[in-house]
C-alpha cells in the first residue's frame, strides 16, 4: 500500500511539472488573432505555354480557393505524377502574416499540397481549374 501512494504521488509531480510544457512566443512578438489570404499566385504549364497569375481581389481568391477546398484528393498515384503529360498548375496562397501554402496539379489528374504525397483528383472536377483561370485576368502585371 505504502509503495502505492509513493508511486502515485511521484506520477502527479511529474504530471504538475509536465504541464507548463509548451513554447513560448518570443517577448515583444505579437501572435495575430487572425490571418487572412492576402493573394493567390498561379504559374499555368503546358508543353511551350507558360503563363503566371497573381489575384488580389476577393472575388478572383474566393474562386480559387474554393476549387481547391472542393477538389477533394483520395488515394495514391499507380503511375509517377512527374512524368504524367498535361498542364502542371502551381498555387500558392500567400496570407498576411508571411505564411504560404502550395498546392501542385498535374494533369488533371494529381494534386500535392505543401510537397507532401501525390494523390489522385477526379479529371472532372479538375478541368474546372482551366475554366476558372481562363474567366480571370491577373490582377498584378
Amino acid at each position: 500500500m505504502r509503495k502505492i501512494s509513493k508511486i502515485c504521488i511521484m506520477l502527479a509531480l511529474l504530471v504538475l511539472l509536465l504541464s507548463g510544457c509548451h513554447r513560448q512566443p518570443l517577448p515583444g512578438a505579437s501572435q495575430p488573432i487572425y490571418r487572412a489570404v492576402t493573394s493567390v499566385t498561379v504559374t499555368y504549364k503546358n508543353g511551350p505555354i507558360r503563363t503566371q497569375r497573381r489575384y488580389t481581389s476577393d472575388e478572383k481568391m474566393r474562386k480559387v480557393m474554393n476549387y481547391l477546398r472542393l477538389i477533394d484528393p483520395y488515394g495514391t498515384p499507380e503511375e509517377d505524377p512527374e512524368t504524367a503529360e498535361g498542364s502542371d498548375i502551381h498555387i500558392i496562397l500567400s496570407y498576411s502574416d508571411g505564411f504560404q501554402k502550395t498546392y501542385r496539379q498535374v494533369g488533371d489528374r494529381y494534386m500535392m499540397e505543401d510537397g507532401g504525397k501525390w494523390q489522385k483528383i477526379d479529371p472532372a472536377k479538375a478541368e474546372e481549374l482551366g475554366e476558372i483561370l481562363g474567366q480571370m485576368e491577373s490582377d498584378i502585371a
